[in-house]
Parts: C-alpha cells; sequence; structure tokens
C-alpha cells in the first residue's frame, strides 16, 4: 500500500517516476530482500507506466553475486563501499549519469 500511495501520489500532481532499483548488496539476506521489495516496485511502476532502472547492470553484479568494483577499459573502480551498501563518489556518479540518460521533459 506504501508505494501505491507514493505513485497515486506522483500521478495527481502528474508527475512520471524513475524508480532506481536497489542494486545487489553485499550480505545475501540484505540482497535477497532488496531483490523482493524490487519486484514490488515493479509490479507498481507497470501498472502505471513509469519507469524502472535496473541498476544492477551498471555494476556489473547480480543478488547472487556482489562487487565492490567495476571493470572498464582503463581501470578497475570501486563503486561501493566497504559496508557493501552504499555507493562511492564514482559509483554515485553512475548512477546519476544512468539517471539523467532517462529522464526527458514535455514541451509545456
Amino acid at each position: 500500500m506504501r508505494i501505491a500511495s507514493i505513485l497515486n501520489s506522483a500521478i495527481e500532481y502528474n508527475v512520471q517516476v524513475l524508480w532506481l532499483v536497489a542494486a545487489c548488496m553485499r550480505k545475501p539476506k540484505l540482497s535477497n530482500g532488496m531483490a523482493y521489495l524490487n519486484n514490488l516496485y515493479r509490479s507498481e511502476l507497470e501498472k502505471i507506466q513509469q519507469y524502472f532502472l535496473i541498476t544492477n547492470e551498471l555494476f556489473g553484479c547480480t543478488y547472487e553475486k556482489f562487487s565492490n568494483f567495476i571493470e572498464t577499459d582503463k581501470a578497475k573502480i570501486k563503486v561501493r563501499t566497504d559496508d557493501g551498501i552504499h555507493f562511492t563518489i564514482a559509483g554515485q556518479r553512475i548512477l546519476a549519469k544512468a539517471a539523467m540518460e532517462q529522464i526527458f521533459y514535455k514541451e509545456l
């Protein structure tokens, strides 16, 4: 009900929603919990045709396989902090860039 309440408020004010999925986490119990919640969010967002950004793909992880680093052609980049939950500045930038690429503006 909380998810629907948030989304109903967005609809009421004609606001589009871009929901960033909680990425995989180091602790399996926490990661599994996030996977469960993300399925709930996705289901509710699909009902009202809103947007859902899967963040695991950005960080090369799955809910079964966690890593603090991603590898590019140039370097290995630390994207998660040592707690296995939060993002480093580099990880935050990756999330922000991916979110900005999904945003589009309507003509007034």
